[in-house]
């Protein structure tokens, strides 16, 4: 059995896939992000062997979010939890006995998408999340491409415009600040934006294009923005990377398909004509799944991981 996990801002997947690492029907399960690394790596550590069914767990591939230090295997930063200098595979590698690779979660949502998703076949495949933040992932021939220090794809910290909306990431402007959950949320909030039904304030990504679509001014005022915005993140990457295809996941991305199908039609105007063209944009068909499923890869070697240590 093969051990994965995907930490996000809210919500963390565990599951457990085959030796080819394909995740198993149903055997995964969701939990709320812990407020504290202890309790994560104890979630972990007593999941997977529940999972697995009494199976030796062979190795671990886990999406992180937050930029990684690579060589000491470490989470940077995670801003919303404030945890930094996570040293997350030597936890996890000292509570489960079991090698451990870490991934970039954009990246590792990149993987699972080129390989078993809407990628599969295509070369090179980009997918951007968008979810309670905003990044990418990018893979060629079959490989994550990171960079020189490990942080391509970080468009969502892109700034736009410096007196913008304030990020999570201490920035102001950038596309995740107006186009991220947590910051949608937090601009509804700012605005008053009442839901739909007027029964009170809007709270949610949803309620936010709920009210926008019921004719909230403050509303669509909010829901443009951030639709400019991720516009622009399509056009970078279809500008610098000329992408085969472009994958969009993420729960704001793929509960708001019509919300994407414009923000591409404004990307492809853009960028240069025939690159924006010749990219397809597609949602993601992994769904919530897309980075779970690249951890799994990414265990069993179908990738190398950034990093891994032995137990």
């Amino acid at each position: 059995m093969i051990g994965a996990v995907d930490i996000g801002a809210t919500k963390v997947l565990i599951g457990v896939a085959d030796a080819s690492g394909r995740l198993l029907e149903g055997r995964w399960r969701r939990m709320p992000t812990p407020e504290q690394p202890a309790e994560l790596v104890e979630a972990i550590s007593h999941l997977l062997p529940e999972l697995a069914g009494g199976h030796p767990v062979a190795a671990i591939g886990c999406a992180v979010p937050g930029p990684l230090d690579a060589e000491r295997a470490t989470v940077l930063s995670f801003h919303n939890r404030q945890w930094q200098d996570l040293p997350l595979r030597d936890l996890l590698v000292e509570a489960t006995q079991s090698p451990v690779r870490l991934e970039d979660d954009a990246t590792a949502a990149a993987l699972g998408e080129a390989l078993v998703g809407a990628g599969a076949g295509h070369d090179p495949v980009a997918y951007l999340t968008i979810s309670s933040g905003v990044g990418a992932g990018l893979v060629v021939n079959g490989q994550p491409l990171r960079g020189a220090n490990g942080l391509a794809g970080e468009v969502g910290h892109l700034v736009l415009d410096q007196d913008g909306p304030l990020c999570g990431c201490g920035r102001r402007g950038d596309i995740e600040a107006y186009a991220g959950g947590h910051s949608l949320a937090r601009l509804a909030r700012a605005a008053g934006v009442m839901l739909a039904d007027g029964t009170g304030r809007v709270t949610t990504p949803q309620d936010l294009f709920d009210a926008a679509a019921a004719g909230d001014h403050g509303a669509r005022q909010i829901v443009d923005s951030a639709q400019r915005a991720i516009a622009h993140a399509l056009a970078v990457l279809m500008a610098t990377f000329d992408p085969s295809r472009i994958v969009v996941g993420g729960g704001i991305a793929l509960a708001q398909p019509q919300w994407i199908d414009a923000a591409t039609a404004m990307a492809r105007e853009l960028c240069h004509a025939e690159s924006a063209a010749q990219t397809e944009v597609l949602p993601a068909l992994l769904g919530d799944l897309s980075a779970l499923t690249g951890a799994g890869l990414l265990a069993v070697g179908r990738a190398p991981g950034r990093a891994e240590q032995a137990s």
